[in-house]
Order: C-alpha cells, then structure tokens, then sequence
C-alpha cells in the first residue's frame, strides 16, 4: 500500500472513532508530515482522497476541518474497508436474507467474456439472487464471474455473502467498481419479486469490479425498485 493511502487511512479511522471530531480543524499539512514522516506532497494527496470522499473540507484561510455531515457512512467509504463492497458487509448480515434463484457454471459467451476479460468459452458462475432487507425486497442481483479468478465459490457462500468469501476465504483485495446508473421499466421479475406495480420503475446498475491486481472478477446487473434505492455523490470544485 502507498504511503499517502496509509495515511488517508489513519485518518479516516480517527475521523471514525471521532479522535477527530465533527469540525474540529486538522493540524496543517506541515505538522502531519513532521508526524507521518513523509513530504508535504504525500500528506496533500492523503488530504485530496479524503476530500474527495467528502469527509474533510479545506477552507482557505481557515485549514482542513472534518465535514458535518458525510454523504455516507464513513465505513462504506473507506477505499482500503471490508465494507466498502457487499451489501451484507454494508448493512449488516442480521438485517440480509438471500433467495438463490439460480447458480450455475456456464461457458462464456462473447459478450461476457469481453466484459470479464476472460477467454470465449472459459467457465464462470452464473448467479441470480434476490436480495431481501428487514423483511421488504431489496435487490434483484444477476451476477457473473470466472472461476480462473474466484475459484471455489460455493452456494453456502452464495446464500450469504460472496464478498465475504472473497475478501476473507480466499483473501483477495477488491480495487474499485465501474457502474452504469439508468432507470428502466420494470419487468416481470421484478414485478414478482421486487413487490412493485405493472408501471413501476427501477434503478438498474450496471457494474464492473476489480482486484487490486487489475483482474475484473464481476459483472453484474442489479434491480432496485425505485423505493429503496437512493445514489449520493460528492463533487468537489477545485
């Protein structure tokens, strides 16, 4: 791991575990890489992700203070966090409930192997859950992988939580998630399974996700009904 995410991440946990409260100012760059031992330029850029993750602000003239309100929760926003990928991870695996619809090995098509980067007729799980929240519909999840890169993969681990199995089993680092928002009408699927009406849109996302080692190990397609589905960002003006 770089330096500068070392740092970010030390940060962010005592952003966390509010040793950096609400508000408070952080001491300027100087002072922490007098602290981190490092170059005014690596503590900048610990400061730039933590920026951009909106849970820092610079204000000029005023130095870098720990924002009010984070779009997210802090824990789903750390870059180098467990959590930060899997929605068991996100909310808690008390509050999930899985329904396998379907687990297969398939050959690749064209399509899914330019998608996955993987060779035309290499073997890769087929998955299809519908994800389930305190009890209401959640998610609708199509899901495809390659067994070269997620080998073992199993529906015990399937009926619970796959990014689990990943990160913790077989000990792999998720990277980062390219995804496609569009919303689109509903289909019959969606309609029995997501509890929605015949007219009812969805948010459909379309996802891509890396290991730290480049290799893509998923894409995916996945339903929300419009109700339980909310997207934050942050942009920040440079």
């Amino acid at each position: 791991m770089s330096k500068y995410n070392e740092i970010a991440d030390d940060i962010r946990s005592k952003i966390t575990n509010q040793i950096y409260k609400v508000n408070e100012m952080l001491p300027d760059e100087f002072s922490l890489a007098e602290q981190y031992e490092c170059s005014k330029m690596t503590v900048k850029k610990a400061m730039d992700l933590l920026v951009n993750e909106g849970l820092i602000v610079k204000r000029r003239g005023h130095g870098t203070i720990v924002k009010e309100a984070p779009l997210f929760n802090v824990h789903q926003l750390k870059r180098n966090d467990k959590n930060h990928f899997g929605l068991t991870q996100k909310v808690g695996e008390k509050r999930v409930k899985t329904k396998v619809l379907a687990f297969h090995v398939i050959p690749a098509s064209q399509q899914l192997a330019s998608l996955l980067n993987c060779e035309l007729n290499s073997f890769i799980y087929e998955i299809k859950r519908l994800r389930v929240v305190d009890n209401k519909p959640f998610a609708l999840e199509e899901t495809y992988m390659p067994i070269s890169v997620i080998p073992g993969l199993s529906e015990k681990h399937v009926n619970k939580s796959i990014y689990h199995y990943i990160q913790e089993e077989l000990k792999l680092k998720i990277k980062s998630a390219q995804k496609i928002l569009r919303a689109v009408k509903g289909n019959a699927n969606d309609i029995q399974l997501l509890n929605i009406h015949k007219h009812d849109p969805v948010m459909e996302v379309e996802q891509i996700v890396f290991l730290d080692n480049g290799k893509v190990f998923e894409y995916s397609i996945t339903h929300h009904s419009y109700q339980s589905y909310e997207f934050q960002t942050v942009i920040i003006n440079e």
